[in-house]
């Protein structure tokens, strides 16, 4: 983790890098993240809809009882919400989505290189360094 990251608090523009690495920035400057937010984080940034609870908890948790990972779960909901980190996710009584106004690095890839999803001419600050890269390469979970 990057020890000049911030916490995050009050900041916008969230944008969150899935490929090669996990980071999450807000305004542009990368944000401290827990270990246990992270997996909430990417497990929601690599959907492009929203999980029921359910599902998340038992992904993330797979070694859990059901209720200790529904419990890991909405304590790490929680904590999110604490550190003033609630603009990233939308949670409903059962299901979870990333907030859609938080940039993800895998489905800006996707819509750029989705036939006539792209601007004219948007190519041109096109990274193809990025076409090369996994999602979260030493992350074991199995999700992923």
């Amino acid at each position: 983790m990057d020890p000049n990251a911030v916490s995050c608090r009050g900041l916008a523009g969230f944008h969150l890098r899935l490929l090669g690495r996990f980071e999450l920035s807000g305004d542009g400057r990368p944000c401290r993240v827990a270990p246990s937010r992270e997996r909430l984080l990417a497990y929601l940034g690599i959907r492009s809809e929203p999980v029921s609870r359910q599902a998340a908890a038992t992904a993330l948790w797979p070694g859990c009882t059901d209720i200790r990972a529904a419990a890991n779960l909405r304590s790490t909901v929680w904590r999110l919400s604490g550190d003033r980190q609630d603009q990233l996710i939308i949670s409903s009584g059962h299901s979870l989505a990333l907030d859609p106004r938080v940039r993800v690095d895998v489905h800006d890839l996707g819509r750029r290189l989705a036939p006539g999803m792209a601007d004219p001419g948007a190519d041109e600050d096109l990274d193809l360094s990025m076409l090369r890269q996994d999602v979260l390469p030493e992350w074991p979970e199995e999700w992923l």
